[in-house]
């Protein structure tokens, strides 16, 4: 069970439970109504679709595996090729079908999902513009939940659902995946200052006279590394801007217009400011730690991964507050939504001690 259990990368597994909640959150914030058996089928398709891109991962990285990671579950042995193509090629297919019992709209989504889940793991050894569509596959997550309660019909939903979770999302998943990409440095026989291509035993530079010697190559290629590293981790603080926009917003709106009845607007700043610092806090930290120890990037990729549902817990309450006191729908909804994201968070915090989530 075990090596199934690593192929398939399953402590990750309920940061995709807390996305799809989200999602319903934040549309039935919009749409006023949830309902128990479309939630619960885009949550098993969500899942699968997840499961299905980490086995379809290791199926087509095999080759790569059997030399830099025999200790896989496919180059080790312990899970034949035949047995995960068919699981993840089975999954696959019913992620993406499942939803169509839920709308045209679940199922146009969950399609497009499995197709970028697909073309990942075809290009990600290719090109390191392959952690957009690792980006573009969590953003699709939040957009099939909410699709699981009922697509918003108001213009100001469609334009939340994008620019609320889906962007900041993508630019978090992106940056720690570049991070994860540069794990190892690369090291090439050329001058540090020039540029010059030298033989890998050069210790002086033909053409500018400089030490070109393999400690100064390493000292300069991780120097290069930690610069960009410090840009990535910065990218992932994009979790931030959809409470930093709340803020200026509702600020604006208590400006021009009031607090508003009962004093909404001050109760939302109050909340994403909570939120800000929670989150903030959290992403501080991790990045720091990568900081000062730049080998563990595997934990600064893990805390990432799992600050997503610590996201998710914020967006429910800040964005799904809006449906509390509302006759339409259900008052404890954000509250629910946010306890069960929050423990997402815990549960993937605690499984990653268990299974390695990367």
């Amino acid at each position: 069970m075990r090596p199934w259990l690593e192929l398939l990368r399953i402590s990750n597994l309920p940061t995709v439970w807390s996305n799809l909640i989200a999602g319903g959150v934040v549309s039935a914030a919009f749409e006023g109504r949830v309902s128990v058996v479309p939630m619960t089928i885009v949550l098993i398709a969500g899942s699968c679709l997840y499961l299905a891109g980490m086995v379809l991962n290791d199926v087509f990285d095999a080759a790569i595996d059997a030399r830099e990671r025999p200790g896989r579950p496919i180059p080790s042995g312990r899970v034949s090729m035949r047995a995960a193509a068919i699981a993840g090629w089975g999954l696959l297919a019913i992620g993406a079908g499942l939803p169509w019992l839920v709308s045209m709209t679940a199922g146009s989504v969950a399609v497009v999902i499995a197709v970028l889940v697909v073309f990942y793991d075809l290009w990600h050894a290719r090109t390191a513009w392959s952690v957009v569509l690792m980006g573009l596959c969590r953003s699709g997550l939040y957009l099939l939940g909410a699709a699981g309660v009922g697509a918003p019909g108001s213009p100001e939903g469609w334009i939340a659902l994008p620019l609320l979770m889906g962007l900041p999302v993508l630019i978090h998943v992106a940056s720690f995946s570049m991070i994860a990409r540069g794990e190892v440095p690369d090291v090439r026989p050329a001058c540090p200052g020039c540029g010059q291509i030298v033989l890998e035993d050069a210790t002086i530079c033909p053409e500018c006279g400089g030490r070109c010697d393999a400690e100064v190559r390493i000292a300069r290629t991780e120097a290069v590394r930690d610069v960009a590293r410090g840009w990535w981790s910065t990218g992932t603080m994009a979790l931030l801007l959809p409470f930093l926009g709340c803020c200026s917003l509702m600020g604006l709106i208590s400006r021009t217009e009031g607090p508003g009845p009962g004093g909404v607007a001050y109760w939302l700043i109050g909340l994403s400011l909570l939120v800000v610092l929670v989150v903030g806090a959290y992403l501080v930290n991790t990045s720091r730690h990568l900081a000062r120890h730049p080998q563990a990037v595997g934990r600064f990729v893990l805390r990432s991964i799992a600050t997503l549902s610590l996201f998710d817990a914020g967006l429910a309450v800040v964005v799904g507050s809006r449906v509390i006191g509302r006759p339409d729908a259900a008052p404890l909804t954000a509250t629910l939504g946010a306890g069960a994201c929050l423990a997402c968070f815990v549960l993937t915090r605690l499984a990653h001690r268990r299974i390695a989530g990367t």
